[in-house]
């Protein structure tokens, strides 16, 4: 039987006999998943005579599992019968309490939300505001007018444990009060919850969700707006630059641009790329052509890699385009990636052909080898050497290893790779890292630094 058909049929068995069902699984020389059972037992027997379920459960017998079993007791019935899982928790030492606590106070907040409020906001830590955010989120789920009148009426009882659902729902259904709360309780203005109220104003009700703005920091502002543009720039492009220019520092704004124009090339690609031609300012255009390219590299690098060729756009404006382009490649096609690299060594910055080399040398150490042997001097060729290096160390081959890594053009790129290899031989043969050490053209000064910055 699968676990599921293990509990229904205890969960059967426990709504006709539940002490039997509860003595036999507990008395059981073998039961799979024992506690689990053993809860779902419980539940039912606590629905239908809780004062009896309770006296079984604080049996000597159970000490050691007693709070594991109520907590996942309090899962199955957190939703359906919450008044008793707070009973049941209430049983627990504060470490111990469950999450399930605040679904027990949501579910009570369908019917009775002030009361809901007063039990979650008992509780202490992460518990209150994970309870506080459930009442919430089902009180304006249900009655938002309700929610909003009873907090007009109870301001004290604002607190930065529960502001994600109201501000959300006000920003959606009444804009003003959203403001008026983001403007009276400094509190709200310190969290993520305040950040997605203002993304919902923006959209909502673009007056007030400006005014909310002027009430944030530059850092977080420029956060709101990233967030807000993935989505704002396809819905309106000359209300989003607006919005960029006007709240977001010159320096702040490529980043920004380039996370909008991302998020409307996953959405519509044909549109996106002709309003990026469409840009004056050239320092911006060439940022949303950078995001362009970017977002059809994480999708098919060979396009990608192709375009960049096409376009005649430097490897160092999209420096981390082309690498996550050649990541991905190179993990489902290392040979066809390593032919590009080689077509082109002068436009991929040297650090990102590590991921290709590591790629083919998993797949083909022959094959890796006649690429490496073929790869023009220069950075390109020195960081897949590097990497080679380190991978022919990991399995011994050191007369190889003392080769490849003196064919290394660049001194500091040399010195940092036989470091690193010493480093690596460190952790695992100690007497094999003192004979590589030795064998190195250093200082014997430089070789005993070496030692000393292992060891510390």
């Amino acid at each position: 039987m699968t676990p599921d058909e293990v509990r229904r049929a205890v969960s059967d068995w426990a709504k006709r006999e539940p002490q039997l069902a509860a003595d036999s699984i507990l008395n059981a020389a073998r039961f799979s998943n024992r506690l689990d059972a053993l809860s779902v037992a419980l539940a039912e027997w606590l629905t239908l005579d809780e004062a009896s379920a309770t006296a079984w459960l604080a049996q000597e017998r159970l000490a050691e599992d007693r709070a594991r079993l109520i907590r996942q007791v309090c899962e199955w019935l957190s939703d359906d019968y919450p008044r008793l899982v707070l009973r049941l928790a209430a049983t627990l030492p504060p470490e111990e309490l469950s999450s399930s606590l605040s679904t027990a106070c949501g579910a009570i907040a369908r019917t009775d939300p002030e009361e809901a409020l007063r039990l979650a906001m008992s509780f202490e830590g992460w518990r209150r505001e994970s309870a506080e955010s459930a009442v919430w989120q089902t009180w304006v789920d249900t009655d938002v007018d309700g929610a909003i009148r009873w907090l007009k009426e109870h301001p004290e009882q604002i607190s930065e444990a529960s502001p994600r659902a109201l501000l959300l729902a006000c920003a959606k259904v009444q804009p003003a009060m959203c403001l008026e709360l983001l403007q009276t309780h400094a509190s709200l203005r310190n969290n993520y919850a305040s950040q997605e109220s203002v993304i919902a104003l923006l959209e909502s009700s673009p007056q007030h969700g400006e005014a909310a703005l002027a009430l944030f920091g530059k850092e977080q502002t420029t956060d709101v707006l990233k967030n807000w543009i993935w989505r704002g720039l396809e819905a309106s492009p000359e209300r989003a630059m607006s919005l960029l220019t006007q709240w977001i520092e010159p320096a702040n704004r490529a980043s920004v641009l380039r996370d909008g124009v991302r998020g409307w090339m996953i959405s519509d690609e044909q549109a996106a790329k002709a309003w990026v031609e469409t840009l004056v300012d050239p320092v911006l255009r060439k940022t949303a052509q950078a995001a362009v390219w970017e977002e059809i590299a994480e999708r098919d690098p060979p396009r990608a890699l192709q375009a960049l060729v096409q376009l005649g756009v430097q490897s160092q404006d999209v420096a981390e385009g082309v690498g996550t382009a050649l990541w991905k490649w190179s993990n489902h096609d290392p040979s066809a990636a390593a032919r590009w690299v080689s077509a082109h060594a002068d436009w991929v910055p040297g650090m990102v052909v590590r991921d290709v080399a590591g790629a083919l040398l998993t797949k083909d150490d022959a094959e890796a080898a006649a690429w490496l042997a073929g790869l023009p001097a220069g950075a390109v060729r020195d960081h897949a050497i590097a990497t080679a290096a380190h991978h022919w160390a990991e399995q011994g081959e050191m007369e190889l290893v003392h080769q490849v890594v003196e064919s290394i053009r660049d001194e500091s790129q040399r010195t940092r790779t036989q470091y690193h290899i010493y480093n690596s031989l460190r952790l695992s043969d100690n007497s094999q890292a003192e004979a590589w050490l030795a064998s190195l053209p250093l200082a014997d000064a430089v070789k005993q630094q070496w030692r000393m910055l292992f060891e510390h």
